[in-house]
């Protein structure tokens, strides 16, 4: 029997060897790619990971976008509401104002008439005392103010004006009476 080693040496029929060499190459590419498809799938694996973790991240940043965009909105709204108060104070407050200032006008006017009509009733007396000391009335002695009264009287009406203080025209009234009651 001859043995397989002697068949190749007798017959450099290198087929045998030759598909020895086609498997063992085959094998060699099998392990090679199978390596190539081991590092792949884990590439993909990696990347899945990874895809995973930005979608996550985004979510999270897609709900913290809409907690700011609530908060936002609600701090707008709030605004809103705050200027529409402030808006409602300062009408009011306007509107206040210019009643108080009507007010004050139609009180100055009647103050202004009183005064008018208390310079015109100091007149008339002034004339009778007039008349009296000219007749020698003894009612003379007894109606004659004080003389730091008598000056006063001769002094300017007093005129009201806006912007006196309500004070200083209550004063004035105040010391015109007590000259027109002598």
């Amino acid at each position: 029997m001859m043995s397989l080693t002697n068949v190749q040496q007798d017959k450099p029929t290198p087929p045998v060897v030759v598909r020895a060499q086609l498997v063992k190459k085959q094998l060699e590419e099998t392990k090679t790619l199978t390596i190539k498809l081991e590092n792949k799938e884990a590439d993909i694996k990696e990347l899945k990971k990874a895809l995973k973790g930005k979608q996550e991240e985004l979510s999270e940043m897609q709900i913290r976008r809409e907690l700011g965009e609530r908060k936002l909105s609600a701090a707008a709204s709030a605004a809103e509401l705050r200027a529409e108060q402030l808006q409602r104070k300062l009408d009011d407050a306007h509107n206040q104002l210019k009643r108080k200032e009507k007010e004050f006008e139609e009180t100055m006017d009647h103050l202004q008439q009183d005064i008018e009509s208390l310079e015109t009733e100091r007149g008339a007396l002034r004339d009778k005392l007039k008349l009296y000391a000219k007749r020698g009335g003894t009612h003379h002695a007894a109606v004659t103010p004080p003389a730091s009264l008598r000056e006063f009287a001769q002094e300017a009406p007093v005129k009201v004006t806006p912007g006196f203080a309500a004070d200083e025209v209550n004063e004035a009234l105040q010391r015109q009476i007590k000259v027109l009651n002598w």
